[in-house]
């Protein structure tokens, strides 16, 4: 195929391809080999789909990565052109057709932060979720949340535990109240509320009457 520089991918690289399968009684594994000439070559096999499922009649998703593959040769990576796609099948394989590969891609993994919302409100030293902290390693899943959030939260529940002491102080407003609806506007301004339109439903029933449906 034609050269392509893949020095930047090395050891990082998934090699994704769609491979159809006629018949999966018998196939075991799939591998691919890929470098810059027949004997000078990275290979992998794999046994499962890109998600350790079985293999299946059909189309399948594999995932070579280049981090598990072994070298054989001297391999120039800036000039890839030699791929081969190899199934290995037991002696009970008969003859087939329509094997197809397609879309074969090299794809680099990226770290990807994402934040949700969970009942839970800690996680404990072995790593399980819970909705109580009893033990001083409990870690709270609100210590790698936005500050903004956290300043929010904290200042409620000072709010609400040392509000009245304010009050009764002869204060003509809550400290801790007014933190709180300060962070509260922040927070609000960091995630503004998103505007709903209205939606229409509609259902539609039918009965089968007389070999005909009808629809109301």
């Amino acid at each position: 195929m034609t050269a392509v520089d893949l020095s930047d991918e090395e050891s990082l690289a998934h090699f994704i391809l769609e491979f159809f399968i006629p018949s999966v009684t018998n196939i075991t594994s799939c591998t691919l080999r890929w470098g810059s000439s027949a004997s000078n070559y990275w290979s992998r096999t794999v046994t499962t789909n890109v998600n350790g499922g079985a293999l299946a009649n059909g189309w399948n998703t594999l995932d070579f990565f280049w981090g598990d593959a072994t070298q054989t040769g001297t391999v120039d990576e800036t000039s890839i052109n030699y791929l081969l796609f190899r199934v290995t099948y037991s002696a009970s394989q008969a003859s087939d057709t329509d094997f197809r590969v397609n879309d074969i891609r090299a794809v680099v993994a990226e770290s990807t932060d994402i934040r949700f919302s969970t009942a839970y409100v800690a996680v404990n030293n072995a790593g399980t979720l819970i909705d109580e902290i009893t033990a001083t390693n409990d870690t709270m899943l609100f210590s790698t949340t936005d500050t903004k959030f956290m300043n929010a939260v904290i200042a409620g529940c000072l709010f609400q535990l040392f509000g009245d002491d304010n009050i009764d102080a002869g204060r003509p407003e809550s400290a801790w109240e007014a933190r709180y609806a300060v962070a509260k506007e922040k927070l609000r301004m960091e995630y503004p509320p998103r505007i709903r339109t209205a939606e229409r439903r509609m259902k539609i029933r039918s009965t089968k009457a007389s070999g005909s449906y009808t629809s109301v």
